[in-house]
């Protein structure tokens, strides 16, 4: 989205938000962990009553994060042009409830999907009203090192010339910055690369964890489950109470199913928690080819694409974090117009911020839009580009 008016961009949605009496959280699946857990968080601060909705009679008349449960017949029941709902589930269950609420004149203003909800729409409603930003998720790179050279990698690993494995001192300052403007984050990741390359990731992990995790709900890292940590970083990981996402590769990587064990034995033997982050398939989205799109179709497609993700590197933080690897990579330069730059970050640009966050900016694209097949989500709009293709398929080095 190309700013119109700079800080000011939101002000009509966040005012009619903001005055709602209730906001229901319908279908106890999908996303609604997350989405009930951040109003949890935040509920002292928001002016709704928060109600969950679900069709499962066992679920009813229960709490979930100290938020009552009730029947979609209650529900529909007592909804007043004054409530908003957020619907959580996907795919067919998602279609249902939406119809449901539409037959029974609920307007499609009054709807938001639970991922845009939490990924975009709530941090621009908390941060317009409370002065104080919150992201839902930031990640960071120590290094692009990594053991596993996957044709499709999100981080674009083949096409990478020269590595970067950056200092401890650049990620704190980094860190430092990012602290300095942003109050607090749902999910604050080290990604990579391979972070079990990477030679002081303990020493940065303590160092986010002694200064910040008051400012941070889940402070995460992922693995490629081809790495055995050692025992004492597995206790590190236990007792800081850090979530990792370990892939699950053995698919495309059979070789690698007897250390991949050996990893989901260490978890388990030292209580580590993780999430078996298991696919069936990856999404390519690159594959080589300049799609030479105009500014209009390539600012169309960054508004229809839907990806949340956001990559702090080097002072800055990007518009698309798949921009900024495939900028790191050489695919395509990112410009200025597409970074944020937080080194003279001031709290008055807090509104600008946010919605830069939330996919504003002064192009209203990135250069790699031009050569992107598409992200996907459920709430995606353009999947016309997506490839499908098996995960982790090993590639030369390099393409």
């Amino acid at each position: 989205m190309k700013w119109k008016n700079k800080g000011k961009e939101y002000d009509e949605y966040v005012n009619r938000i903001w005055k709602k009496d209730r906001m229901y959280i319908y279908g106890i699946g999908g996303n609604a962990e997350e989405t009930t857990r951040i109003l949890a968080h935040f509920r002292n601060e928001l002016p709704w009553d928060i109600i969950l909705v679900d069709k499962d009679i066992k679920k009813q008349n229960h709490l979930i994060q100290g938020f009552r449960i009730i029947s979609p017949k209650i529900f529909l029941d007592e909804f007043s042009k004054n409530d908003y709902v957020v619907i959580c589930p996907f795919n067919n269950p998602r279609k249902e409830i939406t119809e449901l609420c539409i037959s029974n004149g609920i307007s499609l203003d009054d709807i938001v999907y639970g991922e845009e909800f939490i990924w975009k729409k709530f941090p621009v409603i908390y941060t317009y009203k409370t002065g104080k930003v919150f992201f839902y998720s930031v990640n960071m790179l120590p290094s692009s090192i990594c053991n596993l050279n996957c044709r499709d990698c999100l981080n674009f690993t083949p096409y990478i010339k020269n590595h970067k494995k950056y200092t401890l001192e650049e990620l704190k300052n980094d860190v430092d910055l990012f602290f300095g403007a942003v109050d607090e984050v749902y999910r604050f990741q080290i990604t990579g690369g391979e972070p079990l390359l990477y030679p002081h990731l303990q020493e940065l992990l303590e160092y986010i964890d002694s200064i910040y995790r008051n400012k941070i709900l889940e402070l995460e890292m992922v693995t490629n489950g081809t790495i055995l940590p050692s025992p004492e970083f597995c206790e590190f990981l236990s007792k800081k109470n850090i979530k990792v996402y370990l892939d699950d590769y053995r698919m495309s990587l059979p070789n690698s199913t007897e250390r991949y064990n050996q990893v989901l034995q260490m978890f388990e033997q030292h209580n580590v928690r993780f999430i078996n982050n298991h696919v069936d398939k990856w999404f390519q989205m690159y594959n080589g080819t300049d799609y030479h799109r105009t500014d209009e179709q390539n600012a169309q497609r960054f508004d229809d694409c839907g990806e949340p993700f956001t990559t702090l590197r080097e002072g800055k933080i990007g518009l698309c974090n798949y921009a900024q690897y495939a900028d790191y990579a050489g695919i395509c330069k990112a410009d200025d117009k597409e970074l944020f730059d937080l080194k003279n970050y001031q709290d008055t640009k807090n509104r600008e911020l946010i919605e830069f966050k939330s996919g504003y900016s002064e192009k209203g694209y990135t250069n790699f839009c031009n050569y992107c097949n598409g992200w996907y989500c459920d709430g995606s709009k353009n999947k016309s580009n997506l490839i499908e293709v098996k995960p982790a398929i090993q590639a030369e080095r390099n393409l």
